[in-house]
């Protein structure tokens, strides 16, 4: 006699996959909610305060670059890759890099 497999079963003939009401769906609309508040009150910040998101952003990575690029990396994901040439901001990171060296050149002719 020759068994036949059910799609939805594994071989022992447990279901695959998550069982009934396992995901959490009530979780799921929130997050959607926050993203469409966080978009909404994004396109209102020119209008009722005059300032975009970039120009916040700016000030902020001028006052504290760190805590900003760590907040936005939380956002990002774990494996991005860029590439990016001759851009303002890989220029300002050059210009750290020879701040850094020289720095590090000036300290070792001390020592």
């Amino acid at each position: 006699m020759v068994k036949e497999l059910n799609n939805n079963k594994n071989r022992n003939g447990v279901k695959l996959g998550r069982p009934k009401g396992s995901t959490n769906r009530h979780a799921i609309s929130l997050i959607n909610q926050i993203n469409l508040a966080i978009e909404e009150a994004v396109q209102i910040l020119p209008t009722r305060h005059g300032v975009t998101l970039a120009e916040i952003l700016a000030d902020s990575l001028k006052a504290n670059p760190t805590a900003t690029l760590q907040a936005i990396g939380k956002y990002c994901p774990p494996d991005i890759n860029v590439n990016v040439q001759h851009s303002p901001f890989t220029e300002a990171l050059q210009t750290i890099n020879d701040r850094i060296i020289t720095i590090n050149d000036d300290v070792d002719e001390l020592q």
